[in-house]
């Protein structure tokens, strides 16, 4: 399987900004969510994953970072392996998943040896 992060397939992609700058350790994968208005964070533990971090640009008000919204997208997961046509949502673990029986993203694949999942919404 390719890396983890990244459309595996064409999405909407919207511009967002962390809480402050050097604070919110995004990196290109991770699972985030929104807490405000265009403001994301790594996605809580059992909360709706709203995105995946594309890229992350560094400025002078903050971090701002590409999130993609839609489409086919991989993520790392812990815990038990999610099941294709189960769900995913926020871990403890920052910036990845977890399986989940209901959610916005659809498991189409997993990835057991590379503890990634592909999913689509």
């Amino acid at each position: 399987m390719a890396k983890v992060g990244g459309p595996l397939r064409g999405s909407p992609v919207v511009t967002a900004t962390a809480p402050s700058a050097g604070t919110a350790n995004l990196s290109e994968g991770q699972a985030v969510s929104f807490n405000g208005s265009y403001t994301v964070v790594h996605s809580p533990d059992g909360a709706e994953v709203h995105g995946q971090v594309l890229d992350k640009l560094v400025n002078k008000d903050g971090a701002l970072t590409a999130v993609v919204m839609n489409g086919v997208l991989r993520f790392s997961y812990v815990g038990a392996a999610p099941v294709v046509s189960q769900s995913v949502v926020g871990s403890a673990t920052a910036g990845k998943v977890k399986a989940a029986l209901t959610g916005r993203w659809l498991v189409i694949a997993v990835d057991t040896a590379g503890l990634t999942v592909d999913v689509e919404r």
